[in-house]
This record gives C-alpha cells, structure tokens and sequence, in this order.
C-alpha cells in the first residue's frame, strides 16, 4: 500500500461457471474504489501517515489479516519464536509468517482448483 502510494491491486475470485462481463468487472471495481477511500479517508492523517519504523509491525500485522492471516494471541508454535501475526512480538515478516502464508493460500487453492 505504501509502495503504490495508496493503491491496493485486487484479485477477485468469481465462484461461477458464467463468464464475467466488462461491465460486471468494472461494476465490481468502482464498489471496491468506493469502499477503499472510505477506509483511506478516515485513515488519513492517523495511521497511513504516520507509519514510521517504530509502528511498521501494525500495518504489516492488519495487512496479514487481509490475506486471511489469524491472530496468535494464546499460541505459539513449538520451534518459534515472534512473528508478525503474534501481535508485538516480531518487527518484520519472519520465515514463519511467509511460511504460513503459503500454506494457507496451498490450502485454498486445493479446495477450489485453482
């Protein structure tokens, strides 16, 4: 998000035989612009702004969610210590979290034939 100066690229899974229109994607584009800045307009000023090497572990944390991360909060696994998805105990992306990443987008990809 900050590399794309607020710009987020999206991939939408369409879970249907029938075939998406133009219109149909750019109906579904102009939805997600729309719910985008409603996040970015109350952000601004307050967290996007204000990301600093202090607080970086929080976005990367939230933006860990959007990819269907879970919280760890009440375990850790056997063999590790902090990452990013166990809030304030990692400052960076570990092996684990990208390890986990994987696994989970494997996971979806074998239910849905991808």
């Amino acid at each position: 998000m900050l590399a794309n100066r607020g710009s987020i690229n999206y991939c939408v899974r369409w879970d249907s035989s029938a075939p998406v229109s133009a219109a149909l994607r750019d109906q579904i584009h102009a939805a997600l612009a729309r719910q985008f800045k409603k996040w970015m307009d109350v952000m601004a000023g307050h967290m996007v702004g204000a990301v600093n090497a202090d607080n970086i572990h929080i976005l990367l944390h939230e933006i860990g969610h959007s990819f269907g991360l879970d919280d760890f909060y009440d375990w850790t696994p056997s063999g590790v210590g902090g990452f990013i998805m166990k809030a304030g105990s990692a400052a960076q992306i570990t092996e684990f979290d990208a390890w986990m990443l994987r696994d989970w987008w494997r996971h979806l990809k074998n239910r849905y034939g991808y």
